[in-house]
């Protein structure tokens, strides 16, 4: 797997432009089903609004578009990150989902992910207003 640093640099540098939701890198497997295929990846990063997955394969062109639930963490971690989830980008190996839906103990547990990582609860605070305030429109 590529780590965030040996990614092009276009889509480095990008990737952090015009973002409303802070996007922190975390290393963990991640697993997803999509017309009936189970695919293992790596999590590149991860915010409120979604997440950016490495597939050891190219991405399946079809993907944009679709709902897929995703599970990331060890199947035998204590709390195991679970949302529903669209496919919004495709790039390679790259997937980027925009989070549809998430548990409770999911949101809880990425909410203190992204305060220990951003090392700011105002800043992860202004984020779920902003995040919450984007589905009121």
């Amino acid at each position: 797997m590529r780590s965030l640093a040996s990614l092009p640099h276009q889509y480095r540098s990008s990737m952090n432009e015009n973002r409303r939701f802070s996007r922190v890198p975390f290393d963990a497997p991640t697993y997803f089903s999509l017309d009936s295929v189970d695919y293992e990846g790596e999590l590149i990063d991860i915010s409120l609004k979604g997440v950016l997955i490495q597939l050891p394969v190219v991405a399946p062109e079809n993907a944009i578009g679709k709902v897929v639930k995703i599970s990331i963490g060890e199947c035998d971690s204590p709390i195991p990150i679970n949302m529903t989830a669209v496919c919004v980008h495709l790039d390679e190996h790259l997937m980027g989902f925009d989070c549809q839906a998430i548990d409770l103990d999911s949101a809880t547990y990425l909410r203190r992910l992204l305060e220990v990582n951003l090392g700011s609860e105002d800043q992860v605070n202004n984020e779920l207003t902003a995040l919450i305030q984007s589905y009121n429109r």
